[in-house]
């Protein structure tokens, strides 16, 4: 999937997890693995069944993901990385980012 560099102005405050994922065209779950991993804001669930992303939060997180194309191992000829394996300079990635969002 490719990440917008900014979402459509004409979005309202906040945005369903569904309505999130249309936007970004992936399914609701996807969203939420999303927002577990730390690549989009942790949403807000006012109840059961609801959570709501801030569309201005979800707008900064996007445009300050750095760009996933120079990491590709086929575009570098590089083997792929393991499954579950996470490197190091994005775990420091998502601990900046989630303190300029906060």
């Amino acid at each position: 999937m490719q990440f917008l560099a900014d979402l459509p102005p004409h979005l309202p405050e906040f945005l369903t997890a569904e309505q999130l994922g249309q936007v970004l065209g992936v399914c609701r779950r996807t969203v939420m693995n999303y927002a577990r991993r730390g690549i989009l804001p942790q949403p807000f669930k006012p109840s059961r069944r609801l959570y709501l992303f801030r569309t201005q939060l979800v707008r900064k997180a996007l445009t300050l993901r750095p760009s996933p194309a120079p990491d590709l191992p086929e575009a570098n000829g590089a083997p792929a990385q393991e499954a579950g394996a996470e490197r190091a300079d994005t775990k420091s990635w998502f601990k900046s980012v989630n303190g300029q969002l906060l």
